[in-house]
C-alpha cells in the first residue's frame, strides 16, 4: 500500500471518488454552427506520401540534425504515484493518479479523462497530441511515418517482403513472424524514443479486385479466407507480446487511387449485398477480432462515405470488435464533406462522424472542431467523453500510461533487438517461399555454375534497392539487389558478372539508349537474367495503373538481348511488380520466368541462389493475372464481383469467366521437387444442438516425387454445382470456385505424408458439389446437409 501525506490522500480519494462515479447524459443538438476551414489538404497529401517513400542505403545516413525523441507519460520518477511524496508536489501527484497501475482500469481512464480540459480531451482524439502519436506504420516492417524517426540509436529496421509475396507463401506462421518481427522493433524504437506511439496502422486487408489498383501490394491478395487469414495472425503477431495495437484497414469496399480523374476521396463504392457479405467484409470480420483498431475509409460505401457510415460501423460489434477504437484515413472527415458533398459544414461532417461511433481522427478536425462545438452547445460533452474513453482505454490496456519498472520484460528491448539474425531470416523467408516460378520451358531453371563463365545481369530492376522496399517501407539496414545477390553467390566461383542496366530511365525505358551497351555484352554471355517490371512511380498509394502491360522499351531491351546472345544461351526473367502485368511477350523471348514482387531488403540473397538451385520457388499466386484486354474492357468503377449479362465477365479467381494468364493458386516447381497429389479421405463431423453444425475433415495424401526437399502449399477448392442462373439474378450466383482451407507442409525427397485439413464452414454441405485439390475432386454431393 502506498504512502500519501494527509492532503495528498484526501485529494487522490476525491479523485476517485469522481472518476468512478457516473455523469449526467446531455442531449445532442442539432448542429447549426460551421466551422472555417483549415486548409489541410496540402500538409495531410504530404504526410500520407512521405509514408509511401523512403531512403535506402546500404549504411543509413541522418541527412539533418536528430529530431527531440517523444516523452513518455508516466515515465518520469515524478509522474508515478508510487513515487517518493517529498519530490513532488500536492497538485502534480493528484493528477497524476492515472499512471498508478494498481488502480481499476477504467478508474484511471477517468482520472486521466478528468485531468484534461475539453481542448485537451479534443486534441488527444487527433492522431499528432501531446499525449500520444497515434499514426505509426508498419506494413512489413517498422516504416517512416509521423509517429517513427530514423536516427540513432535505431537509424534503420528489417523490411520484409510486401504482403503481397508474402502471402504467396499460404503460411500463417509465417505471417505470424512478420508481425512479431515489426512488433519487437516498434517496441524499441518506442523505448528509445524515436516513436510516438504504440498504435500501428497495419494490415492492409482489402480485397485486391483489379490488377490496376495501385495498392494492391500493400495487401495478401484477392481471397477473402486468406485475407483474413493473414490478418489475424499478422495482428496477433504484433500485437500479443509486445504491447502494440494493430488497426485493420481500409473498412470497407476499398480499392481505386485515381483513376480516370476520378479520386478515392469521391469515389462511391456501389456494393451488392451479397458481394459485400462474401467478398469485401469477411477479412474484417477476423482482423476485428483479434486488433484493437479499424481505420474508416476515404470512399463512400452505396452513397455514404465510410466514417460517416453509422450501420457499416456498428457491424463491428458482430465481428466480436469489443474494446477497440475506430480511426479514420488520415484527414477522410475533411475530404469527405468536401468531395462527397454529404454535408455543408466542417462542424456537421464532424457531428456524422461522432455519431458513426470514429473515437479518433487521423487530422486535426476533431482537436479544432469539437471544443467550438461544445462551446456553442452543439455537441455533448458526453459524446466526446464516449470517444475518448475508448480510444484512452487501449492505450491503458497496453501499458502507455503506466510508470517504469511496471513492465521490465518490454522496457529491456533496446537496439540490439533490431535488425536481428532472427529478423534477417524471417525478411528471406517471405522471399524464399513468396517467389512464384510462372513458367521454366525445357527445364532452363535452375542455372548450371559449372557451366556458367559469363553471366550478363541486365534491366531496370536488376539493380534497384529501393524498388524492392516498395511502399510503406523505413529505411533497412542493407538491401540485396539481384545483381548485388548475383555477385555474391558466385565470388567463390571462375565467374565474370556483366551489368547493363539497358533502360537508363529506370522501369518507364522512354528511349533505347542504353540498349547497344546490353546488346555487345549479351554477345559474351553464356548465362543472362533480366530485372523487369514496374516500381511506385508506376503503381502505388494515389497512383493507380491505366494498362497491364510492362511499361515502355522494356520488351524491346529482352528482344534485343534474345537475338544478340548465342545460341542456347538461356534467359531468366526476374519479375518485380504488385499488381499483374501481362507477360506474353516476355514469354516468347524468356526461358523461364520467375515473379518476385517486392521482395524487401533479402531479395538478392535469396533470388542468385535460387537461380542456381541452392534453393527453389515454392510460392503459389494470391491473385489471378489478366490479359491486358481487360484493362480496356473492364472499368475500375464497377465494384461487382459477379459476372453480369450481357458481356461483364467478373473478378478475381471466384467469378471471373474469362482466360487469365496465370491463374490463382498457379506456381511451378524444379523438376526435382514436383509434389503428386494420389489420394483423398474425407469424413463429416456434426456437433451443436441436434447435430446441425457439421465440419468436414479433408486428409490428402502427397509425395515428393523428386530428389530435394520441398515446401508445398496444399489448397482446398469448393466448386459447388454447376447451374445457370437466370438474368435476374445473376447478382446472387455463387462462386465458381472459392478457396476454403490451406496449409503449407514440408516434403523431405523421395518421403509421402498425409496432410488434414479442416473446412468448418456448414455452406460446403449445404451446396454440395466438388472440392479441388490440385487434381483431386472429391464429390461430396452425397453429404449435402438435410
Amino acid at each position: 500500500m502506498m504512502a500519501f501525506p494527509p492532503l495528498r490522500l484526501i485529494l487522490n480519494i476525491i479523485l476517485i471518488i469522481i472518476a468512478t462515479s457516473s455523469t449526467a447524459s446531455a442531449s445532442t443538438r442539432s448542429l447549426v454552427v460551421d466551422v472555417n476551414r483549415k486548409s489541410v489538404s496540402t500538409l495531410f497529401l504530404a504526410a500520407k506520401q512521405a509514408t509511401t517513400t523512403t531512403t535506402t542505403t546500404t549504411t543509413p545516413l541522418l541527412s539533418s540534425p536528430p529530431k527531440k525523441r517523444w516523452p513518455r507519460p508516466c515515465q518520469s520518477s515524478s509522474s508515478s504515484s508510487s513515487s517518493s511524496s517529498s519530490s513532488s508536489s500536492e497538485d502534480s501527484s493528484a493528477a497524476t493518479l492515472f499512471c498508478d497501475p494498481t488502480l481499476p482500469l477504467a478508474t484511471r481512464i477517468k482520472l486521466f479523462r478528468l485531468h484534461l480540459s475539453v481542448e485537451e480531451r479534443a486534441d488527444f482524439l487527433g492522431h499528432d497530441n501531446q499525449w500520444h502519436q497515434w499514426w505509426s506504420e508498419g506494413l512489413h516492417g517498422v516504416a517512416s511515418s509521423p509517429g517513427v524517426r530514423f536516427q540513432e540509436p535505431t537509424p534503420c529496421a528489417t523490411s520484409t517482403a510486401m504482403p503481397i509475396l508474402t502471402s504467396s507463401s499460404f503460411n500463417d506462421t509465417l505471417f505470424h513472424e512478420v508481425g512479431q518481427v515489426v512488433g519487437k522493433e516498434a517496441r524499441v524504437f518506442v523505448n528509445v524514443g524515436n516513436g510516438g506511439g504504440v498504435t500501428f496502422f497495419a494490415p492492409n486487408i482489402n480485397i485486391f479486385r483489379d490488377p490496376r489498383w495501385g495498392r494492391g501490394a500493400e495487401t495478401p491478395g484477392e481471397d477473402p479466407l486468406l485475407n483474413g487469414r493473414y490478418a489475424k495472425a499478422y495482428v496477433t503477431g504484433l500485437q500479443t507480446k509486445y504491447s502494440l495495437s494493430a488497426t485493420c484497414k481500409h473498412y470497407a469496399a476499398y480499392s481505386l487511387e485515381n483513376w480516370h480523374n476520378v479520386t478515392r476521396f469521391e469515389f462511391d463504392a456501389e456494393v451488392t449485398l451479397t458481394d459485400m457479405a462474401d467478398t469485401y467484409l469477411p477479412a474484417f470480420r477476423e482482423c476485428a477480432a483479434a486488433a484493437s483498431s479499424v481505420m474508416c475509409s476515404y470512399n463512400s460505401v452505396n452513397g455514404m462515405p465510410s466514417c460517416f457510415n453509422a450501420p457499416l460501423m456498428r457491424q463491428l460489434a458482430s465481428y466480436d470488435f469489443k474494446n477497440g477504437y475506430t480511426v479514420t484515413d488520415c484527414t477522410a472527415i475533411d475530404w469527405s464533406q468536401q468531395y462527397h458533398h454529404t454535408t455543408p459544414t466542417r462542424g456537421e461532417a464532424t457531428m456524422l462522424a461522432l455519431q458513426a461511433g470514429i473515437d479518433v481522427n487521423c487530422g486535426d478536425n476533431y482537436q479544432q472542431v469539437i471544443p467550438l462545438l461544445i462551446n456553442n452547445d452543439t455537441l455533448s460533452v458526453d459524446v466526446l467523453d464516449r470517444a475518448f474513453d475508448r480510444a484512452a482505454s487501449v492505450l491503458f490496456r497496453l501499458g502507455y500510461f503506466d510508470p517504469p519498472g511496471t513492465h521490465p520484460a518490454l522496457d529491456a528491448l533496446g537496439p540490439k533487438d533490431v535488425d536481428t539474425a532472427h529478423a534477417r531470416q524471417v525478411a528471406v523467408e517471405t522471399v524464399a517461399q513468396g517467389v512464384v516460378l510462372l513458367e521454366n520451358k525445357n527445364r532452363a531453371l535452375p542455372l548450371s555454375k559449372e557451366k556458367t563463365k559469363t553471366i550478363l545481369v541486365a534491366g531496370p530492376q536488376a539493380d534497384d534497392a529501393q524498388m524492392q522496399l516498395g511502399t510503406y517501407a523505413g529505411i533497412a539496414c542493407s538491401v540485396s539487389t539481384l545483381l548485388g545477390g548475383i555477385r555474391k553467390h558466385l565470388k567463390e566461383e571462375q565467374t565474370e558478372v556483366l551489368y547493363a542496366k539497358g533502360c537508363l530511365s529506370g522501369v518507364s525505358c522512354t528511349s533505347t539508349e542504353g540498349f547497344d551497351e546490353a546488346e555487345k555484352m549479351a554477345s559474351r554471355a553464356d548465362v543472362i537474367v533480366v530485372g523487369l517490371g514496374i516500381n511506385k512511380t508506376v503503381e502505388a498509394e494515389f497512383l493507380d495503373r491505366t494498362e497491364l502491360t510492362i511499361p515502355g522499351h522494356q520488351e524491346q531491351l529482352l528482344d534485343v538481348l534474345r537475338s544478340a546472345a548465342p545460341e542456347g544461351t538461356p534467359i531468366v526473367v526476374i519479375l518485380f511488380s504488385g499488381g499483374p502485368v501481362d507477360t506474353r511477350k516476355v514469354s516468347q523471348a524468356a526461358d523461364a520466368l520467375m515473379w518476385a514482387g517486392y521482395p524487401g531488403q533479402a531479395g538478392g540473397d535469396v533470388l542468385a541462389p535460387m537461380l542456381f538451385g541452392d534453393g527453389a520457388p515454392t510460392g503459389k499466386l494470391t491473385q489471378t493475372w489478366y490479359r491486358a484486354d481487360f484493362a480496356k474492357e473492364v472499368s475500375m468503377f464497377d465494384m461487382h464481383m459477379r459476372p453480369r449479362p450481357p458481356s461483364y465477365p467478373g473478378r478475381t479467381y471466384r467469378f471471373y469467366t474469362g482466360n487469365p494468364l496465370y491463374k490463382f493458386g498457379h506456381g511451378l516447381k524444379y523438376e526435382d521437387s514436383e509434389v503428386d497429389y494420389f489420394d483423398s479421405s474425407l469424413r463429416v463431423t456434426r456437433s451443436g444442438p441436434k447435430q446441425k453444425h457439421s465440419s468436414l475433415s479433408l486428409r490428402i495424401s502427397l509425395r515428393n516425387e523428386g530428389s530435394r526437399d520441398t515446401d508445398e502449399s496444399v489448397l482446398v477448392f469448393h466448386e459447388p454445382p454447376r447451374a445457370v442462373p437466370s438474368k435476374q439474378r445473376w447478382w446472387t450466383a455463387p462462386p465458381q470456385r472459392t478457396l476454403v482451407a490451406y496449409k503449407r507442409v514440408a516434403l523431405k525427397a523421395g518421403s509421402t505424408i498425409d496432410v488434414d485439413l479442416a473446412i468448418p464452414d456448414d455452406r460446403v454441405l449445404a451446396v454440395g458439389g466438388h472440392l479441388a485439390v490440385d487434381t483431386l475432386r472429391i464429390d461430396i454431393s452425397e453429404m449435402v446437409l438435410k
